[in-house]
Parts: C-alpha cells; sequence; structure tokens
C-alpha cells in the first residue's frame, strides 16, 4: 500500500512540475499587447462590418508607447500613441495623422487575451466596437 501511494505521489508531483507556465501573466500588460492585431469585425451605427484586413500594430514602450494603424481599403499607414491603463480597462489612443484610419480617443477595453483584443468607444452617432485578433 506505501508503495502504490508513494507510486502516486511521484506521478502528481511530476504531472505539476511538467505544466507549462503561462508567460503571459508574468509579462507587463502593454508587452502582451506588442504585435500585430487585425481587425475581424467592427459594430458601427448598429451594423456589423467585417474586417478587410485593416490592423493596429503596437510598438513597444521604450519611453512612449507607440503604433502604426493601416488602412487595407487605401493602402495608408499612420502613427499613434497609446497609453494601456494599469488595470487593462482603457486603451488611450492619440491618432498622430488621419492616413491609416482614427483611432484617437479613449477606448474601453471589453475583451483582452493574448489573441483577442476587442475596443469600444462612444460616439456622436452611438457606441462603436471593434474585435481584433492577434
Amino acid at each position: 500500500m506505501k508503495k502504490l501511494f508513494l507510486f502516486g505521489a511521484v506521478i502528481a508531483l511530476g504531472l505539476t512540475s511538467c505544466q507549462k507556465e503561462d508567460d503571459s501573466e508574468n509579462q507587463e500588460p502593454t508587452k502582451t499587447l506588442e504585435g500585430t492585431w487585425t481587425i475581424e469585425s467592427s459594430l458601427i451605427f448598429g451594423m456589423t462590418i467585417p474586417g478587410d484586413g485593416s490592423s493596429l500594430k503596437f510598438n513597444g514602450c521604450d519611453t512612449e508607447c507607440t503604433g502604426e494603424d493601416y488602412m487595407a481599403s487605401d493602402e495608408t499607414t499612420g502613427s499613434f500613441t497609446y497609453e494601456l491603463s494599469e488595470d487593462e480597462t482603457t486603451l488611450t489612443i492619440v491618432d498622430e495623422d488621419d492616413a491609416g484610419g482614427s483611432y484617437d480617443g479613449t477606448w474601453t477595453v471589453v475583451k483582452y487575451t493574448n489573441s483577442e483584443l476587442d475596443l469600444s468607444i462612444e460616439t456622436l452617432f452611438g457606441p462603436m466596437t471593434i474585435e481584433m485578433k492577434k
């Protein structure tokens, strides 16, 4: 009986020590935000519009967090700065120009995982939501 218990304990210890650690839990929020996020769909004026290949690219944050927005419809690229709140509930984007799209404003983070980012913002015409994937 002792041998069976010891065998079970060794197996359990081996299984727990082999579990892969999720690196995203140890990273700063802006580190998991870094990369290119392709717009899957947008909800504007109550209508869902499928993505067309447009994207937002979040670069690193050495002294300032910077990024690039790409608008597929006219193949333009613009630049922006951004700040993700410490509690990851808001993402403030300061769009430097209108090329690449206009994402200027403080967005509410609806969903934020390593591979999905959904943002929402209030506009004069009602809420606008963007769903993106990495």
